[in-house]
């Protein structure tokens, strides 16, 4: 069995195909998922479909990643509030306008969107011969104050080699339950790293450590493709830390 993890999509669903295609998945292996399929003016519904397509050729988790997050509970909150389709769309843009998009779907499709979301989770732990493991979108489930507070949070390295977050976090449990794990996480694009650091490749995963807690990003930017020359899918195969990449 091997496992890998596939970063943020958004969408890109000729990219994610290609990517996969390199991994030569068999029916014993493993693809977590670390959330953001969806991404605005994007085949994010291809996306989705695709994804569960895969349950026939391997096991596959899917966690959560903002971008959904917001989707889902933006719609339900709709939903309960009885509100008109066009409240929805007024805000729109705060969500990266996927719930217009949603809007726009055929009811069976707004329900097979639904259904995907069902069985989501927000992190996975996975234990290798080598190494300890802890996938999430962005960080450990425990270390928010609130669970989608794991989705939002941004870890910076600054000059001195401490970091920075942009949503409160619990540094206690990060730096005490975690010490000696390795946290897999998407949704900061590693060219955010590149513009503090020169010597990091941009369209390459990113590996880094804070405190005694290392850390892989494999958050490529792939929402950029067609945009930036450097956009990029990554998975990861976990038992040996071998990348690949859809370019």
């Amino acid at each position: 069995m091997v496992t890998y993890a596939i970063g943020d999509i958004h969408g890109q669903i000729e990219a994610l195909k290609t990517l996969i295609k390199k991994l030569n998945l068999k029916k014993e292996d493993h693809v977590i998922f670390l959330g953001d399929y969806v991404g605005r003016k994007s085949q994010w519904l291809e996306v989705l479909k695709y994804v569960e397509s895969l349950k026939n050729v391997c096991r596959i988790t899917k966690l959560w990643g903002n971008h959904e997050k917001m989707l889902y509970d933006h719609i339900e909150r709709f939903k309960l509030c009885r509100r008109p389709a066009s409240l929805l769309n007024r805000f729109d843009d705060r969500f990266h306008g996927t719930s217009g998009e949603f809007l726009k779907l055929k009811d069976p499709e707004q329900k097979y969107i639904s259904q995907f979301f069902k069985d989501m989770q927000y992190d996975i732990s996975i234990e290798t011969k080598k190494y300890s493991y802890v996938l999430c979108h962005a960080l450990p489930k425990d270390v928010g104050y609130t669970p989608d507070d794991s989705i939002w949070g941004r870890l910076m390295q600054n000059e001195n080699l401490d970091f920075t977050c942009d949503v409160a976090i619990d540094k206690h449990t990060l730096f005490n339950k975690y010490t000696g794990k390795t946290i897999v996480h998407g949704h900061t694009p590693v060219l955010l790293h590149y513009e503090n650091n020169s010597n990091i490749a941009p369209n390459r995963l990113f590996k880094y450590k804070i405190q005694e807690v290392s850390f892989i990003d494999i958050d490529l930017g792939a929402k950029l493709f067609g945009r930036y020359p450097n956009a990029n899918l990554c998975a990861l195969r976990l038992e040996d830390q071998t990348p690949f990449y859809a370019a």
